[in-house]
C-alpha cells in the first residue's frame, strides 16, 4: 500500500482521478472519470483507500488483527482491478493507474487535487470496503479541493431526459470562473447552458445592479466565446440552493463554485454547494477558486 506522500509523488500531473469502492456511487463515478479521460487525453488514476481497524478497538478480536488486515487489502486490490478492467471497456487507449492506499481517503483525494485535472468521486458509497465515498468524503473533497471535481449523485428513478448543464452564479468577479467551466462543459456535450443567478446583497457587497452588468458582460463574453452554446437565464433573489437541486432532476449536469478565503466568500457559496453537493440529482461539479 501506497503512502500519501508516495501516492502524490507517483501520479502524474494534469491527470483524471477517480475514488472507488465497488459501490454503485464509485461506478457512477468511474464511467464519469473514465469518459473525461478518454475525451480529453488525459490519464486516469483509480484511487482506493482504506483505514484499516485500529488494534485497541478490536477486544478480543485482536488476535485476528494481521488476517483482517490482510483481507481489507486483498479487497482494496480486487476493486481497483475490476475499476480498470471497466475503464478499459469505455477508455481502451487511456493510459490507468491503480492506487491503494492507506489513509484517510478525504486526505488521498484532496492531496490528489493539488495537481489533478479533475477528482470525480461518488456519493453515498455502500461497497464491501465502505471506505471511501461516504457523503462526508465526497463534500470534504469538494469543499477543499484545488481543482474541479465532480461528485456523481443518482438520479431519481423518474428521471426526465438530461438536456442542459445549469450553473449557479451570483454575479460576482469569482462567478466568471464557474461560469466559464460551465460554458467549456456545454459546449463539448453539445448542450445549453441554463444560468441561475443569486441576485441578493450578500457579505460580498455587490449591489444588484452591479451584479445585473458584471454578469451580463460575463455571459456576453461566453456566448462570443461558445457561439455554439444556447445561454438562457433566470433570477433568484436569494441564496439558489434549492433552485439548482430542483433543476438537477432534468441536467446532465450542476456546476457550482466553492470559493476559498474568507468568511463572506464561505457564507455566500460554501452553503450553497454543499447544500448541492448532499442533495442534487444528477452530477455535481464544484469548481474552486482560491484567493490569491
Amino acid at each position: 500500500m501506497s503512502t500519501l506522500k508516495s501516492i502524490v509523488s507517483a501520479v502524474p500531473h494534469g491527470t483524471v482521478v477517480v475514488g472507488v469502492d465497488g459501490s454503485p456511487g464509485a461506478a457512477r463515478a468511474l464511467r464519469w472519470a473514465a469518459e473525461e479521460a478518454r475525451d480529453h487525453h488525459r490519464p486516469l488514476t483509480l484511487v482506493a483507500a482504506i483505514v484499516l481497524p485500529e488494534k485497541y478497538r478490536m477486544g478480543e478480536a485482536v488476535m485476528y488483527y494481521d488476517e483482517i488486515c490482510t483481507d481489507v487489502r486483498a479487497e482494496a486490490h480486487r476493486v481497483l482491478a475490476d475499476a480498470r478492467e471497466v475503464a478499459q471497456g469505455i477508455a481502451p487507449d487511456v493510459e490507468v493507474r491503480e492506487v491503494p492506499a492507506e489513509a484517510d481517503p478525504r486526505d488521498v483525494l484532496i492531496e490528489l487535487t493539488k495537481g489533478a485535472a479533475t477528482v470525480v468521486v461518488g456519493s453515498r458509497g455502500r461497497g464491501s470496503m465502505r471506505s471511501l465515498l461516504l457523503g462526508s468524503t465526497s463534500v470534504a473533497v469538494a469543499r477543499h479541493a484545488h481543482c474541479p471535481v465532480v461528485v456523481c449523485r443518482p438520479a431519481p428513478e423518474d428521471a426526465t431526459p438530461r438536456a442542459r448543464v445549469v450553473v449557479g452564479v451570483e454575479g460576482s468577479e469569482r462567478s466568471v470562473v464557474t461560469a466559464e467551466y460551465a460554458a467549456a462543459l456545454a459546449s463539448y456535450r453539445q448542450l445549453p447552458l441554463h444560468v441561475v443567478h443569486s441576485r441578493w446583497l450578500g457579505p460580498l457587497g455587490d449591489t444588484i445592479p452591479d451584479q445585473g452588468i458584471r454578469l451580463a458582460e460575463t455571459l456576453a463574453g461566453l456566448q462570443e466565446k461558445y457561439p455554439d452554446v444556447e445561454i438562457t437565464r433566470e433570477n433568484v433573489d436569494a441564496a439558489p440552493e434549492d433552485r439548482l437541486v430542483a433543476l438537477s432532476h432534468e441536467a446532465t449536469a450542476v456546476v457550482v463554485g466553492a470559493h476559498a478565503g474568507g468568511v463572506a466568500s464561505e457564507i455566500l457559496t460554501g452553503s450553497v454547494a454543499t447544500a448541492v453537493v448532499e442533495h442534487a440529482r444528477c452530477p455535481v461539479v464544484v469548481v474552486p477558486h482560491r484567493e490569491g
